[in-house]
């Protein structure tokens, strides 16, 4: 029978989350001569799920994890233009996976449970909501670093592809603590019962000004956030445009290209003060020299 690694996050939820413990369990894995490091394991990449390949190998985590939580293995990710998958990959494969599901005539998942409170927010003017689904996430080592990416990457491609004003998802109420713990996020309306998969449901709302904000004062040497947070992990500003760039590219090349997280910088704060970015890695925009990624580009 799978069992996931001790540091696994599940579809929906997380396994093994120790709040007391997370913001000290990451291992360092990519540094540079002067000591830089990002926290995320050495060979991993955020890439756009754009090809059949890379969805079924997102649908494949999905479903492992599922199954092991007892929330069956026969779910499907849509394939529309309303709906884009984020895969982090770990050493060539997909480690974690998320969708942003967008709001369109088709309606959200979440819809199914909570379309009053969901209308409520769509009435507001110029309002865009969306979705997070379908999470999972499954690396050997802890690494928030690799997390924050992936979260990260979904609020730049979010925001500037479909000005995006809302994010929602919905999560057992178990589960409540670890969202706004790590994200921000609170609690919308009641706990209802999920048919689908026999659980109670909780909705749960994060604008994606907060998120703005968050990031901001980070950068700005804010230290305000729990040490739970994510934010600290987060990319610095500056960084976002060749982000959104290289993730946009992603989409239209069919999945030919993708982003490394040690590429960029995670912004500083809580006494993680980052050091400059190390001489073998180029400017923003190009590719790094390190071996390590010239091996990815032979292998992936």
């Amino acid at each position: 029978m799978y069992q996931p690694h001790p540091n696994s996050f599940l579809p929906e939820s997380h396994t093994h989350y120790d709040p007391g413990r997370a913001s000290h369990s990451f291992s360092c894995r990519t540094k540079g001569g002067d000591g830089f490091c990002s926290g995320a394991p050495a060979g991993a990449s955020i890439r756009i799920a754009a090809t059949d390949d890379q969805r079924k190998a997102a649908t494949d985590l999905i479903n492992r994890m599922y199954a092991w939580r007892g929330y069956g293995s026969d779910h499907v990710i849509p394939s529309s233009p309303d709906h884009v998958t984020f895969n982090a990959l770990f050493c060539c494969q997909a480690a974690g996976t998320i969708t942003l599901a967008v709001d369109t005539h088709n309606r959200l998942a979440a819809d199914t449970l909570f379309r009053d409170q969901l209308d409520h927010y769509r009435s507001r003017t110029n309002a865009r909501i969306c979705e997070l689904t379908k999470l999972a996430f499954d690396v050997p080592d802890s690494s928030q670093a690799l997390l924050a990416a992936l979260f990260h990457s979904v609020f730049i491609y979010g925001y500037r592809r479909y000005r995006c004003t809302d994010l929602f998802i919905e999560v057992n109420p178990r589960h409540r603590r670890f969202y706004q713990a790590m994200l921000g996020f609170e609690a919308v309306g009641e706990i209802r019962h999920h048919e689908g998969v026999d659980a109670p449901a909780q909705l749960m709302h994060l604008p994606i000004s907060a998120i703005r904000r968050s990031i901001d004062d980070l950068a700005h040497g804010g230290s305000s956030h729990s040490v739970r947070s994510l934010y600290p992990f987060f990319f610095r500003p500056q960084e976002e445009d060749d982000i959104y760039s290289r993730l946009d590219r992603t989409e239209l090349r069919l999945g030919n290209e993708r982003f490394t997280v040690a590429d960029h910088v995670p912004s500083p704060s809580l006494g993680r003060r980052v050091p400059s970015r190390p001489s073998s890695l180029r400017k923003i925009g190009e590719r790094p020299l390190s071996q390590e990624n010239a091996l990815r580009k032979k292998t992936c």
